[in-house]
């Protein structure tokens, strides 16, 4: 690596960067540059509190062509996704993230597609953790976090800001997603779910809608006798 200025290859490290020994000019490390970024990625990650827990408790969902994510709302197993996601299916494969095994998922008898929800039980003697639910007001502004499977390639996390919210407390959020975010948990910045993708505009880059927390717990609480 050469100086800029002098072209001069002595340089000696100084804090975080490094000096030409000849005319003192400072040149960026490209290594610490890079420590520099993955220390600012973690630190990211570290703000999203409980995140790689979070992650054990999502999973992709196949039927047929479709693929979905969904998520786990009890430790028996309950899984909930779009209902638009397994429609009309006596069963699908779940699959949790770095994870060979797929996993059956059989629906329960709670699908609606007016709310575009739907309940699974995961076919499984494993004990599962659910994710936790928010108390807390969602407000406009708010910065959020989805996981997801999109277009397939695996989960990954999106963020994005609350850009608004209806009377039912639905969220429009700005946010770029694809096919295959659908399903997947929304959660505020200290990994409390606050509601569900289900759909996106593609022609309207970042625009993307998620059911909000309220809805889901009245759907549930609705059929808690079969649960």
């Amino acid at each position: 690596m050469k100086c800029p200025t002098c072209g001069n290859q002595d340089l000696r490290e100084h804090r975080r960067d490094l000096v030409c020994s000849f005319c003192r000019t400072i040149v960026a490390n490209p290594i610490q540059e890079i420590l520099i970024e993955e220390e600012n990625r973690t630190k990211s990650y570290k703000k999203f509190e409980g995140w790689e827990k979070i992650s054990h408790s999502v999973m992709t969902i196949k039927h047929q062509d479709q693929v979905g994510t969904g998520f786990l709302i009890s430790d028996t197993g309950l899984v909930i996704t779009n209902y638009h996601v397994v429609k009309d299916a006596e069963v699908v494969y779940g699959q949790f993230d770095e994870e060979e095994i797929s996993y059956p998922l059989y629906p329960i008898k709670l699908g609606n597609e007016d709310l575009d929800l739907c309940v699974l039980q995961l076919d499984s003697n494993n004990h599962f953790v659910g994710l936790e639910w928010a108390t807390e007001l969602t407000n406009l502004g708010d910065e959020v976090v989805t996981i997801g499977n999109p277009r397939g390639i695996g989960l990954s996390i999106s963020k994005g800001v609350v850009s608004r919210l209806d009377d039912d407390g639905n969220l429009q959020l700005n946010m770029q997603l694809n096919p295959g975010n659908s399903g997947g948990p929304v959660f505020n910045q200290q990994g409390k779910l606050i509601g569900i993708i289900s759909f996106m505009i593609q022609e309207l880059s970042g625009m993307s809608f998620a059911i909000g927390i309220n809805e889901i717990l009245r759907f549930v609480e609705e059929y808690s006798e079969d649960l």
